[in-house]
């Protein structure tokens, strides 16, 4: 009976609520960088595309730079979402040069708009190398997101 009551409130917490943004593909764009000690704003493959799976609060979004995958909630009474995700031992070009990171880390804070099919916020990228401090750095930027 106890475990019952238990599966009872995770299923009512995760699927509780319906939100204003559409599942599905979303092309990322640039609107504004914050910061860029990576060199990566001109790389297309960083602000790319996403697949966004919605499950009541909880948020999921497969994003194509370095297959990270991203997950998180929307915020309590607002349609605003914060989701994490990180990637490890992945290489990629930093400030034009060939680096193997230990670890990305990807943080994204997002507003929906009235809108059902287009977001923006803010996205940070965290990049870790324990064999070459050339390669640790971050990015931040503003963006913007369309459904495809």
């Amino acid at each position: 009976m106890r475990w019952g009551l238990f599966g009872v409130l995770v299923l009512t917490a995760a699927c509780g609520r319906s939100h204003v943004l559409d599942d599905g593909a979303y092309a990322f764009s640039l609107a504004e960088v914050l910061r860029d000690d990576c060199g990566l704003r001109q790389d297309p493959k960083v602000l790319s595309t996403g697949t966004l799976t919605t499950t009541g609060n909880l948020v999921a979004l497969d994003y194509g730079y370095l297959d990270i995958k991203l997950k998180g909630i929307y915020l309590s009474k607002e349609e605003r979402m914060s989701l994490d995700g990180t990637a490890a031992n992945v290489s990629t070009v930093v400030r034009g040069n060939t680096c193997l990171l230990d670890t990305v880390a990807m943080h994204m804070e997002t507003t929906t708009s009235t809108a059902a099919t287009h977001f923006d916020g803010a996205m940070s990228f965290v990049l870790d190398a324990r064999q070459s401090n050339e390669c640790v750095c971050q990015m931040w930027v503003k963006f913007t997101a369309a459904k495809k």
